[in-house]
């Protein structure tokens, strides 16, 4: 099939080969040469360990490469690192003495310059951020604001010189009396200075704390011999007129009848006691009993101890106090860990666990937004193609606003992003992150 005869034009006949060969399985140069295989079954060509010389560039995806593209491969895996080190890792410049905003915004000069991958913000209370546009750049114009610092003692200016002395004003009117004024109230013109002193009394006060108790009484007369009739005071001395002698102990306290035979028997009754003869029958019987105030230093009831100090419980002891669903009143607030506390001292603590609440509330709405801004900025996906991206978000009643800045390498291998966001609760943050692909 590749070996053909055909006329030569002279009436004789010469044998070619095909222009077009088939079924070759190799094909070998001169002696010794090199020898070149032909596949039929997978389209395959093999030079059998020689080389293929004088090759071209490659430039479709299905050309073979040569070695000089190769070697251009095998160095830094075709990144020149000089050439993209600024569209991979870039740097922001910061500038100092911008004027101006919108349309009349002004860039003031260059400050410092940073890699974005070493770049951190601390914005402190008193600065606010606006974004603007400069020569297609995304700018971000920091400045005080006025509001936050207008009531902060420590950005307050120092005390102004006096000023001048103004001009005399004009002679005002004529003073008037207290009781001219009392005078012109509606009501009083026919009323006299008598009704204006009258007036000037004040309403009636509070009533003064209890006084002193008084010096003790003189001892009163002894009584008939029947025992009498006297009603002893609180604190007086009673006597009774007895027949026979008689001690008074724990043994004959509780008889009906006590005589003694030397005269009248004398009975002091205390200062929280009261006393007095009452008839019963032809008897006379004396009546001691407790006054309706008792004054004591100390009271003992088990436990229980109630002094001028206070009341106190004995250590360990198990005591209640049932108040019957009643209120305990006029409680000072409480400063020790074991003291007991009263309402204002509660309501304090509502307020104040209330306040950090909405504190804490507000706080995390607004990382929310953030984090939900932040998450919203689309980033390049291009191999060798960089996007600069604004996003912002709400949540709750915060809002944020994030911009952001990503890269792929040529390859499509590296990517590298990061993004500045704020938050309507005065708070910023920032993030970088990178990748490597494959």
């Amino acid at each position: 099939n590749n070996i053909g005869v055909v006329n030569d034009g002279t009436n004789g006949l010469a044998i070619k080969l095909a222009k077009e060969l088939t079924g070759i399985s190799s094909i070998t140069n001169t002696a010794g040469g090199g020898k070149l295989t032909l596949s039929e079954t997978d389209n395959s060509v093999s030079v059998n360990g020689g080389r293929i010389t004088h090759l071209g560039d490659a430039t479709a995806d299905t050309d073979a490469v040569n070695y000089k593209q190769l070697k251009a491969l095998n160095k830094g895996q075709g990144i020149d690192v000089d050439k993209w080190k600024d569209a991979i890792l870039p740097t922001i410049s910061f500038f100092s003495g911008s004027t101006g905003t919108g349309a009349n915004y002004k860039q003031g000069n260059t400050e410092e310059q940073f890699d974005l991958s070493k770049l951190a913000f601390d914005f402190g209370d008193g600065l606010k951020v606006e974004k603007q546009s400069k020569d297609g750049k995304q700018i971000a114009h920091i400045t005080l604001d006025k509001d936050a610092l207008k009531n902060d003692p420590n950005f307050k200016g120092a005390k102004g010189d006096d000023g001048a002395a103004g001009a005399a004003g004009a002679d005002g009117a004529d003073g008037q009396s207290a009781y001219e004024v009392w005078k012109a109230l509606p009501g009083n013109d026919a009323k006299t200075q008598d009704d204006f002193l009258a007036a000037l009394k004040g309403a009636k006060g509070d009533k003064g704390d209890k006084g002193d108790k008084g010096d003790k009484g003189e001892k009163g007369d002894a009584g008939n011999g029947n025992g009498g009739n006297g009603n002893g005071g609180n604190g007086a001395e009673i006597k009774v007129a007895v027949t026979d002698d008689v001690v008074l102990d724990k043994d004959n306290l509780s008889k009906e009848e006590v005589v003694s035979n030397k005269g009248a028997l004398s009975i002091k009754v205390g200062k929280n006691l009261n006393a007095k003869t009452v008839m019963n029958g032809n008897d006379k019987q004396l009546v001691i009993s407790t006054t309706p105030e008792i004054k004591v230093d100390k009271v003992t009831v088990g436990n229980i101890t109630l002094n001028q100090s206070g009341l106190t419980v004995k250590e360990g002891a198990d005591v209640n106090i049932n108040m019957g669903g009643n209120q305990i009143h006029n409680i000072k607030a409480g400063t020790a860990p074991t003291d007991a506390v009263n309402v204002s001292q509660l309501a304090k603590v509502e307020e104040s666990l209330s306040t950090r609440i909405d504190s804490v509330e507000k706080a995390a709405s607004g990382g929310t937004a953030s984090a939900m801004a932040s998450a919203s900025l689309p980033q390049a996906y291009v191999p060798g193609k960089s996007m600069v991206s604004l996003a912002g978000a709400s949540y709750d009643k915060s809002s944020s606003m994030a911009v952001g800045l990503s890269s792929i390498s040529d390859n499509g291998k590296w990517i590298i992003k990061g993004n500045i966001n704020a938050n309507t609760e005065k708070k910023f943050g920032i993030g970088v992150g990178v990748g490597y692909q494959w």
